[in-house]
């Protein structure tokens, strides 16, 4: 993420106006970001993955009520419908994943119990960071890619000054230590397949650049399917039980149910589905970081005109699909 601000300048022909408090305020989002990592790194211990990524799709329901009562973006009687149905899809998945815990590797319900507690706060401080992101880019008249290289860097000084050294002293499994950086740093060093993982991972946010916000959408509801399939695949055809997820026969089929309706209430609140004799709902999405970049580099007059989808949505919908 710090790369993008020689990229802003390169592309875009200008200075970033940086000035030290300016980017103490960019750096803002970083917090909230590292804050939704930890909670969600601790959320994987007590639930299985398949759970995990779905209830990520919460989401949704934290950022549409900060649009509607923070940034006073309001939204339609089928926006609500939609968030109505994803409530109804989390809630599904998070009694699902407490019921069959007993069945988890962590085991016990207090501990799922304290995993779907967790990624809930993850996905509500997520909210955070989207409404801080937004309100960067509008009121400080911030060009998405300066904002991402700030928290890039934000994120390196924190984490190399912060995260890292507090990991190190508590206590933990890794060496006795919560996490060992010299361990991981070994690890990775030597492990050619962890490398080209990090280098396909790492070429993620660039492909998806090239990429309309349609497909953007596509993958990121496919993802808890894909998820969970590797998961079974991994459970069932490559490790013979000893990592991945079970097939739990109905609770599965209950969270398979529940993902349907996720996906419903999605294309809902996106207004991509029309209610039976209702309006079909506003365009409502907060424009994410990878969305603001690829305006980015179609030049500085197309984002700037891109603030205007903060009050226009459909003039944001023209802009980010080709």
């Amino acid at each position: 993420m710090s790369l993008a601000l020689p990229i802003h300048v390169f592309v875009n022909k200008e200075s970033t106006g940086l000035t030290p408090k300016r980017v103490l305020m960019l750096g803002v989002p970083t917090v909230f970001d590292l804050i939704t990592t930890a909670l969600g790194t601790l959320t994987v211990q007590f639930l299985p993955l398949s759970t995990n990524s779905l209830l990520r799709g919460s989401v949704t329901i934290f950022v549409a009520i900060q649009k509607h009562f923070v940034l006073k973006d309001r939204l339609s009687s089928a926006n609500w419908v939609g968030i109505g149905l994803i409530s109804c899809a989390v809630l599904i998945v998070g009694v699902v994943g407490i019921v069959t815990s007993d069945n988890t590797s962590a085991g016990g319900t207090q501990t799922a119990l304290l995993g779907v507690v967790l990624a809930f706060l993850s996905t509500f401080v997520a909210s955070f960071q989207f409404v801080v992101q937004e309100k960067l880019m509008s009121e400080l008249d911030t060009p998405p890619l300066v904002l991402c290289g700030c928290m890039g860097l934000a994120g390196v000084v924190l984490t190399l000054c912060v995260v890292y050294p507090a990991y190190y002293h508590l206590p933990g499994d890794d060496h006795g230590r919560f996490e060992d950086f010299y361990n991981t740093w070994h690890k990775f060093s030597r492990s050619p397949f962890i490398q080209l993982l990090l280098g396909i991972y790492r070429r993620r946010p660039l492909s998806s650049l090239k990429l309309s916000s349609v497909w953007g959408a596509i993958l990121s509801n496919a993802r808890p399917a894909l998820t969970w399939a590797v998961q079974l695949f991994l459970f069932y055809e490559v490790t013979a039980g000893a990592y991945g997820e079970a097939w739990k026969g109905a609770a599965s089929f209950v969270q398979l149910g529940g993902f349907g309706l996720l996906l419903l209430g999605m294309a809902v609140y996106n207004g991509t589905i029309q209610l039976p004799g209702g309006p079909r709902a506003t365009e409502h999405p907060i424009l994410d970081m990878e969305a603001s970049v690829r305006l980015s580099l179609m030049g500085p007059t197309a984002f700037r005109t891109s603030r205007m989808s903060v009050k226009n949505p459909s003039l944001k919908q023209n802009l980010v699909e080709p």
